[in-house]
């Protein structure tokens, strides 16, 4: 499998420790990462540039930004994403209380169940059909 094969996922997170420990936990799943982007207007581009996106792990608060504008970037591209997150869920702005949110401190198996769904879409076609 190329490179070209596999998931794709945006990782947003603007703590240097938590980006490599979440990254490094995203790859060993055979996932290849997008960024890390520490900044919203890095996350603006990657989520404008890349070609190929499977999904997105997002920390709300980036370096005191909220990351929406890259969440709205990545709506309108209709591509998954999981709010990664402190904040609870309620003090989100309405529309984007629908989506995935991971507590921080993060449960690794929660982030794997989390990747595994956004990147579902992309190995489903992979299976033979079976004929009858």
């Amino acid at each position: 499998m190329t490179d070209d094969d596999g998931c794709k996922i945006l990782v947003m997170e603007d703590d240097y420790i938590v980006a490599l420990d979440l990254c490094a936990h995203v790859k060993s799943l055979g996932i290849t990462v997008i960024g890390p982007a520490g900044k919203v207007r890095d996350g603006l581009e990657l989520a404008r540039s890349a070609q190929t996106m499977h999904g997105a792990l997002l920390d709300v608060n980036i370096s005191g930004q909220t990351v929406f504008p890259v969440a709205d970037v990545l709506i309108e591209r209709n591509i998954p994403i999981t709010f990664v997150t402190a904040y609870d869920m309620a003090t989100l702005p309405p529309q984007y209380r629908k989506f995935r949110q991971i507590d921080k401190p993060m449960d690794p198996a929660e982030v794997s169940q989390a990747l595994e769904e956004m990147c579902q879409d992309r190995f489903r076609n992979l299976t033979p059909p079976t004929t009858a």
